[in-house]
């Protein structure tokens, strides 16, 4: 007897949720998360130059974002860390965050949260 095998998801920009914030500016896509019966949720970042998102924590995820483009600045409470690209940071639950991109160039980083649940808050908080 065979053991059927759990199935990939995989995510596509084609297929994301868009979502275009207009102030601060930036425009997530949300691959998948808890509405897909997943553990972790997970999407991509466009921030153009000048913008940030809002001071903000997840008080239930942990959050991993990992730079592809740009430079990005991460202000916490006590710290602040500049990241490049193919750098990545861990953001603990419950740590209160601002991201920045100072550069006159668009940056962009991937985001994953664990266990999932942030991603649908932004699915639903910005339609």
């Amino acid at each position: 007897m065979s053991i059927p095998q759990p199935k990939p998801l995989v995510g596509r920009k084609a297929t994301a949720v868009k979502v275009e914030f207009e102030s601060p500016r930036r425009t997530p896509y949300v691959y998948f998360g808890a509405a897909e019966g997943v553990s972790m949720g997970a999407g991509f970042c466009e921030i153009p130059p000048g913008s940030s998102n809002v001071r903000h924590a997840h008080p239930d995820a942990d959050e991993v974002i990992y730079v592809l483009k740009g430079k990005l600045r991460f202000v916490f409470d006590a710290e602040e860390h500049l990241l490049e690209p193919f750098e990545a940071i861990l953001i603990p639950r419950g740590a209160i965050h601002q991201i920045f991109n100072d550069g006159p160039d668009d940056a962009a980083h991937t985001f994953t949260f664990a266990p999932s649940g942030p991603e649908g808050a932004i699915k639903r908080m910005y339609k």
